[in-house]
């Protein structure tokens, strides 16, 4: 039941359960840098657009990590092969 200060401002209690969400979704935010989680977060917020819309940052936030951690990836790569050229030839 709401008290008298709750129902003048609109305001009610979150349930437990709400407020963990919460908190669960704030973690996934700071963690977002990683690109496993980004990954793993792009997948998810895809198969519901309701949470893509809601989330649009965070997916947003994890497509970026995702582009980046792909050039990285291909940045090395090419290291790797210039290396290995190197290696060959002398």
């Amino acid at each position: 039941m709401q008290n008298d200060g709750e129902i003048r401002t609109g305001k009610r209690r979150r349930s437990l359960v709400e407020v963990e969400e919460e908190r669960v979704w704030v973690s996934l935010y700071r963690r977002a840098a990683d690109p496993m989680i980004a990954a793993e977060l792009v997948a998810h917020l895809e198969k519901s657009g309701e949470l893509r819309f809601q989330h649009s940052g965070l997916y947003l936030r994890c497509k970026h990590v995702l582009r980046r951690e792909k050039v990285r990836q291909i940045h090395l790569r090419k290291i790797g092969a210039g290396i290995g050229s190197i290696a060959n030839w002398t």
